[in-house]
């Protein structure tokens, strides 16, 4: 139920795809992890078989950051192929939020859409939503 609820409060937003991972510290061999999406299927099986969440940039700044990122070219030039095959899907213009908590338990809230393009305005305008939404989902799915 805490998914669907974020996902009417991404919907509410402007963003038509929500996707939301957590991973705690430990066994540190092989941390439990958690992920609860609305991209298409055939985008989570591929993005599982190519195992992408090795490479994926916004995952591997999540845990060494807490500030907001927005999906470009830039922020994929390590791992081009996954922005576009992202892009083939209609997962084009990303927020991805990540948090971090003193357990050690990292998260990332994604808001994507395939238009119109997430520009500065909307980012101030939505920011303290989006912070809040990840909150929400991290203590959430905390319990689970």
């Amino acid at each position: 139920a805490t998914f669907a609820t974020i996902l009417g409060e991404v919907h509410k937003l402007g963003f038509g795809y929500c996707s939301f991972g957590m991973r705690g510290p430990l066994p540190l061999a092989s941390p439990r992890a958690l992920w609860r999406s609305n991209y298409p299927a055939a985008w989570q099986q591929r993005y599982h078989d190519a195992d992408y969440v090795r490479r994926d940039p916004t995952v591997a700044l999540a845990g060494v950051s807490d500030t907001a990122v927005l999906w470009s070219d830039e922020l994929f030039a390590s791992c081009p192929e996954l922005r576009a095959e992202a892009r083939e899907f209609g997962l084009v213009h990303g927020w991805a939020q990540p948090r971090r908590d003193a357990h050690g338990v990292v998260s990332l809230l994604t808001c994507v859409r395939g238009e119109p393009p997430i520009d500065e305005a909307e980012v101030a305008a939505k920011g303290e939503r989006l912070q809040w939404l990840s909150y929400l989902c991290h203590e959430g799915m905390l319990k689970h």
